[in-house]
């Protein structure tokens, strides 16, 4: 008699037709498999075959229940420090959102101060137009100020007339040697057509080797006598030994008596004729005039800086006609 492991009740059969848990090694009769055929067709299978007790209480040993315990808790660590670094990523996430904020904030503050600063250009920029116009209308002003004021001190000369070359003697009489002058140069001489005559002492930076005899007419009738008298061409050159035989036979220039600058803007005139970039350069009635060539009218300059402008645009000129 057998006990079957399923419902403890006692049985007679073949142990051929029943089949035996591979674990409990308990025969069952009441079992999922109901028939002969159905146990004849397991084959090899009924030899690891188990019951539905132990089919359904397939534990796990204590040491796989360590290992899984083990592998869990790992698990968790592994999942807790994930979290813990996600948890600390979002907190630098949350850093950096806000310190990007806190940037956008601040760009957004610079750009309405860029905004204030362009503003403030622009409106240093219209200021500036304006001061540089401004300027320039002074500049003008100032220019002819300058000009007239020039011209006024030439015309104080107007009257005038310088003597260059004349030798100086101890205890000269300067009316005597303008009386002497006037008699080589055929010009009637009288004192009463003179207001006053005296000798200019020489700068220390003066090229001139004589002090030169400024006169000072009554009429400027007399002045333009004596000066085309003086000046009739090289053939009547007067000469310093003309005047005495004691003196060298040096020439005597007899020019209008211009101011300053007068002399320097004729000088640097002169200059450019002897370089062949202009034709003629001279003084009449107190202003200064050039010419570049014999054809070309006279043309007025205040500046050397005009000479220049005419000598360059006679350079373009000619460049222009070459071409």
């Amino acid at each position: 008699m057998l006990l079957c492991a399923k419902c403890n009740l006692k049985f007679s059969v073949n142990t051929q037709d029943v089949i035996k848990c591979s674990k409990c090694e308990q025969y069952a009769t009441c079992t999922r498999i109901r028939t002969v055929a159905k146990l004849s067709n397991l084959g090899a299978r009924k030899e690891s075959w188990q019951c539905d007790t132990c089919n359904t209480n397939t534990g796990t040993s204590e040491d796989e229940q360590n290992s899984i315990l083990d592998a869990i808790s790992l698990l968790k660590e592994d999942f807790n420090s994930k979290l813990d670094s996600q948890a600390t990523q979002l907190s630098k996430i949350t850093s950096i959102e806000a310190l990007v904020t806190k940037t956008n904030i601040s760009i957004e503050s610079i750009q309405k101060s860029l905004e204030n600063v362009k503003s403030d250009v622009r409106k240093l920029q219209t200021q500036c137009a304006n001061l540089k116009k401004q300027n320039s209308d002074l500049s003008s002003d100032l220019w002819r100020v300058k000009q007239e004021l020039r011209d006024i001190q030439q015309y104080s000369r107007s009257k005038n007339l310088e003597f260059l070359g004349i030798p100086q003697t101890e205890g000269e009489d300067v009316y005597e040697m303008l009386k002497t002058v006037a008699a080589c140069i055929g010009q009637r001489y009288s004192r009463a057509d003179i207001s006053v005559a005296h000798r200019v002492p020489l700068t220390k930076s003066s090229k001139l080797k004589y002090p030169p005899i400024i006169v000072s007419f009554i009429s400027k009738t007399t002045r333009a006598e004596w000066l085309s008298a003086g000046n009739r061409g090289k053939q009547h050159q007067l000469l310093a030994k003309d005047l005495h035989p004691t003196m060298p036979p040096e020439n005597v220039y007899i020019n209008e008596h211009l101011t300053p600058h007068y002399k320097f803007v004729l000088s640097y005139g002169k200059m450019m004729v002897k370089e062949r970039k202009l034709h003629r350069a001279n003084a009449r009635n107190g202003k200064v005039w050039v010419k570049t060539s014999e054809q070309s009218p006279p043309a007025r300059v205040w500046f050397i800086e005009d000479i220049d402008h005419i000598i360059t645009h006679k350079a373009r000129v000619g460049d222009d006609r070459k071409q």
